[in-house]
Formats: C-alpha cells, sequence, structure tokens
C-alpha cells in the first residue's frame, strides 16, 4: 500500500563498469545513493536516513519506505549494493564513486588525479521538493565538495606557476 510510482517504475539495471545514467534513479533513491556516498564508508544510521528523506513519516512507515527504497535499489541496481542493518553504508567492492576517488587522490597527495576524478558539482540538478532538510544537506555537501576542489586546483595552479608553467597554472 506505501509502493508510489517512484518504486513502480523499475529501470534496466546497468552493466557491470558503467555509471548510473543521469535522471535514471527517482529522486529519493537519488538521494539515498547521496547519502551513502557522501559518508566515504561511514555507516549511517537508518533513522537519519529516514528522517532527511521520509521527515513526515511517522517511525514505523518510515522504516517500511526506506525498507521499499533499498528493495527497489537493489533490482535498479541489479545487486545489493548496501549493506548493513541498523546502520547502512555502500558495498564498495560492488560501486564505484566519483567522491571516493577524489577523496583518496586528495589523502594521497595526488592532485591531478583528484582534479581528474571530480565529476562536476554533487548533485548538480537534483532536486528534492519538500524535502527542506535534505536539500540543505545537499547544499553543504556541495559546498564542502566544491572547497576541496577549488583548494585542489588552487594548489595545482601553484606548483604549476612555480615550476614556470604559465599555461597551466592558469
Amino acid at each position: 500500500a506505501l509502493a508510489t510510482s517512484e518504486e513502480l517504475n523499475p529501470i534496466p539495471p546497468p552493466r557491470d563498469g558503467e555509471p548510473l545514467p543521469s535522471g535514471t534513479l527517482p529522486a529519493r533513491r537519488l538521494a539515498l545513493l547521496a547519502v551513502l556516498a557522501a559518508s566515504v564508508g561511514r555507516p549511517v544510521p537508518r533513522p537519519h536516513l529516514i528522517s532527511l528523506l521520509w521527515p513526515d513519516a511517522d517511525p514505523d512507515r518510515g522504516e517500511r519506505s526506506l525498507h521499499q527504497a533499498l528493495q527497489a535499489l537493489r533490482k535498479d541496481l541489479g545487486a545489493d549494493v548496501v549493506l548493513g542493518a541498523g546502520e547502512l553504508r555502500l558495498d564498495r567492492t560492488l560501486i564505484a564513486c566519483d567522491l571516493w576517488d577524489v577523496d583518496a587522490a586528495v589523502q594521497a597527495g595526488r592532485l591531478e588525479d583528484a582534479a581528474d576524478a571530480s565529476a562536476g558539482p554533487f548533485l548538480a540538478g537534483a532536486e528534492f521538493p519538500g524535502l527542506g532538510e535534505l536539500t540543505r544537506w545537499v547544499a553543504e555537501e556541495r559546498a564542502d565538495r566544491a572547497r576541496v576542489l577549488a583548494d585542489v586546483l588552487q594548489r595545482l595552479a601553484e606548483r604549476a606557476g612555480e615550476a614556470g608553467d604559465h599555461a597551466d597554472a592558469i
């Protein structure tokens, strides 16, 4: 009875190694993946996900909605990419994410790789009407990720300038 058009309209799963086409997932499933991906392997408590994605639902209804979204994602992606019970995280052996690639490259000091791995603004073009807290979270995450990339680009420009490569510095 809780199934919505989001849950009833499955998409064909992507082929192994191919990115999920932009705009393929319904908003809440996209947001669920985004929140889990942005946690960079740290588990996210189910109540936190429910409060972001179903803020007006009572706990039981929110839990059922999350369960349905997880089942739909399993079908959408052709694999169970979400691990955990009380706290959830993405299975990094089954799914890749540019956020993780950027973070790993920055931590390793591979600035060129970090800049190359960035796929643009976080959730660019995604909208979540009626989900104010999620919208605020996305804006904060987008700003944080933009600051990291700006720092990477600044450091690359400084490095190129110090090496006398003014074209690359620009």
